[in-house]
């Protein structure tokens, strides 16, 4: 060997190429007077090969004679081992010239003997009149198997018998694998179907199936908790993270949690090292907080948030209240009157309940009521956490609608929780009469060209259309008029003046009023009366049918009141009369 004529002396690994080529079949060499005990030649390579194959594959001897007499030198070397090998070949060729590459070698070594160590002998030695004894070789995939995602399945084909010399994994996705016993991890739930090939030395192979049924993977489950729901100022709040599911959760540092206010704006994060920790099925952590923010003060009272972040199971939450400090704090319950329906210049008694909605007790405070022409109050020596009291209070109603207001600690003696809730407003509107209109004239009768005086007697303001029907029939508007464009009157008396004009004759004068304008009469926009409708009474139903349609009974009435229009009197011849006194004079009187 080369290998073992150089310095250092090299036994093992000392196959040259292409010896050691996998392609190769590498012969060893058995002196042929030591045939079947051996040792190997010392110049014999041995394996295995620098990759770690074994070599050679089998042995046949040398020192054998060329020639058929005594006189020839002997043969020596694994230069004349592998033509004892060779010639073996050819006869197996010509008993099967079917024979491929991979079946001619393993019909060759199914014909050797073991001698030992296969990195000095391989598979044996050489003997074609040894029959062969192959082991059955029967492939065994194990199983079935099961697993999650993600996760790896060990898959082990030691069950297999034979001389095997390798083993080849199908694991139904894709993937293959090799080795007798191998580990592969699948990226999605199911039952797969694996397939296990063995190959013997032989050449041989026989395959095996099994499955491998894999499970979604399972969810993190985790949860964040608070020792208390509600805490006073000060005190120590503390903070528990359990894993509650089947894996292991992953926390990015020692303390991967923040408080948060109302608001969502962070008040404290707190100092943790960045080292990844790992939170155990069933196991937990725990932390606390001092009520204080990141610069060292005490947060007000309010409703915050701790807020916890993890590597592979989300963000969990957890809320809690710190408390305000036991204060009073007065409301006002409800806020009634009576009567319900009062007139103007009626007394209202009013009922304010009020309440203390805090958790301290509240010393004496005013209870009162106003509105915009004056108040009325009265006092309380003081109302425990719970405890409520109705106040009673008279003021006149002045106006309507009015509103009144009504508060409680009126001049803030008591320290409350909250300030802003200690009023309570209310609007009372007084009862409305039916609308009443009233006509009247201060005479019976009138000459033409004489003034008429037209008195309109109102309970309340209202809109007030005056129509004359004269004596051919026709609607004339009197009022509104060019004087007095809006139809708007107080309530109370209005004097209208007009003058009285032919035709003479009987005449009525009609009054309407209403709560709301009447579309059927016109806007003034000239002197004098202008005729409605030379058809009146048609006219004056149309105007009651309006009322009728569009107003409640109460939001109008009509009056009426006759006269006389009379013609102007004749010319005649003046009369002079006298008197005197005394009716007796004397003379010279």
């Amino acid at each position: 060997s080369i290998y073992q004529d150089l310095s250092p002396h090299v036994i093992s690994s000392s196959m040259p190429a292409p010896a050691n080529a996998a392609e190769a079949l590498t012969v060893g060499a058995i002196s042929w007077s030591r045939y079947t005990t051996g040792p190997i030649e010392e110049y014999s390579s041995r394996g295995p090969t620098n990759d770690g194959r074994r070599k050679p594959d089998l042995v046949a001897p040398d020192n054998v004679s060329t020639g058929v007499t005594p006189y020839y030198s002997p043969f020596q070397g694994t230069s004349a081992a592998a033509p004892h090998v060779a010639g073996v070949a050819a006869l197996l060729l010509s008993q099967d010239p079917s024979l491929d590459l991979n079946s001619l070698r393993a019909r060759l070594l199914s014909y050797c003997v073991s001698m030992g160590d296969p990195n000095t002998y391989g598979a044996g030695r050489l003997e074609l009149r040894y029959a062969p004894s192959v082991p059955a070789l029967v492939a065994e995939a194990g199983g079935p198997y099961s697993g999650t995602v993600g996760a790896p399945i060990t898959f082990d084909g030691r069950g297999s018998t034979g001389d095997i010399v390798e083993y080849r994994w199908d694991f139904g996705d894709g993937a293959t694998g090799s080795g007798a016993v191998v580990q592969h991890a699948y990226s999605a739930p199911g039952t797969y179907t694996v397939r296990l090939t063995v190959r013997d030395r032989y050449g041989h192979t026989d395959s095996d199936t099994t499955t491998a049924t894999v499970q979604p993977a399972p969810t993190p489950q985790g949860r964040l908790t608070t020792d208390k729901s509600a805490y006073a100022p000060g005190e120590t709040v503390r903070i528990a993270f359990a894993n509650v599911g089947p894996v292991t959760i992953t926390l990015p540092n020692t303390a991967p949690w923040t408080i948060r206010d109302a608001h969502g704006r962070i008040v404290y994060t707190p100092t943790a090292a960045m080292v990844l920790t790992p939170v155990a099925p069933g196991a937990s952590k725990s932390w606390s907080w001092n009520q204080r923010d990141n610069s060292g003060n005490q947060v007000p009272p309010g409703t915050y948030t701790v807020e916890l972040r993890t590597s592979d199971a989300g963000i969990f939450t957890a809320s809690f209240t710190i408390r305000a400090p036991a204060k009073p704090d007065l409301v006002i319950e409800s806020l009634s009157y009576q009567p319900p329906a009062p007139g103007i210049g009626d007394t209202i008694t009013f009922y304010v309940k009020v309440r203390n909605v805090g958790g301290a007790r509240a010393g004496r405070f005013y209870v009162r009521v106003r509105d915009g022409a004056g108040y009325q109050q009265a006092s309380l020596s003081g109302l425990n956490p719970g405890q409520s009291y109705t106040v009673t209070l008279r003021l006149r109603l002045t106006r309507s609608p009015e509103t009144f207001t009504a508060f409680v600690d009126y001049y803030d003696r008591v320290d409350e929780l909250d300030e802003t809730n200690n009023t309570e407003s209310i609007t009372v509107t007084a009862a409305v009469a039916p609308l009443d209109v009233e006509v009247s004239l201060d005479k019976a009768a009138y000459t033409v060209g004489e003034e008429v005086t037209i008195a309109v007697d109102l309970n309340r303001g209202a809109y007030v259309y005056l129509v004359e029907l004269d004596p051919l029939g026709r609607a004339i508007m009197v009022f509104p008029n060019a004087s007095h464009p809006s139809p708007t009157l107080s309530g109370g008396r209005s004097i209208v003046r007009a003058e009285a004009s032919e035709p003479v004759g009987n005449e009525s004068l009609y009054a309407f009023a209403a709560d709301s304008a009447i579309p059927l009469f016109p806007t003034p926009t000239g002197p004098g009366f202008p005729v409605l409708s030379t058809a009146g009474s048609d006219f004056l139903a149309r105007v009651r049918a309006w009322l009728r349609d569009n107003l409640p009974d109460a939001s109008w009435d009509e009056d009426r009141v006759d006269f006389e229009v009379r013609g102007p009197v004749a010319n005649e011849r003046p009369v002079a009369h006298f008197t005197y006194t005394p009716t007796a004079p004397s003379e010279g009187d």
